[in-house]
């Protein structure tokens, strides 16, 4: 695991200890999901980041994750890795089809 990653999984940490249990709760199990997918884990990571602190900044707002995470946590996460994953192929296909001088 690189240095950037560790140093993403302490920031989300310290940001994820001061959500509710509930919105703790509910990232932590996306946190896991997104985890044990085989997208890239510096990708992951980034992208828990950018959640946790949209959902901290919604918890003050005084919404729920249950607004964050739709149509449910799941479905999301796997829009996110079907995205992702069509992204990469993308750019795969890109730099197959180039030739460099």
């Amino acid at each position: 695991m690189s240095i950037q990653v560790r140093r993403l999984q302490r920031e989300i940490r310290e940001i994820q200890s001061q959500l509710t249990y509930e919105n703790k709760k509910m990232f932590g199990n996306v946190a896991i999901y997104l985890r044990a997918s085989k997208l890239d884990s510096f990708f992951v990571e980034t992208l828990l980041q950018n959640q946790v602190v949209s959902l901290l900044k919604q918890q003050q707002a005084g919404e729920t994750t249950t607004s964050f995470y739709q149509p449910s946590p799941k479905v999301y996460c796997d829009q996110l890795i079907q995205r992702y994953t069509e992204k990469k192929a993308e750019v795969s296909f890109f730099f197959k089809g180039a030739s460099f001088v």
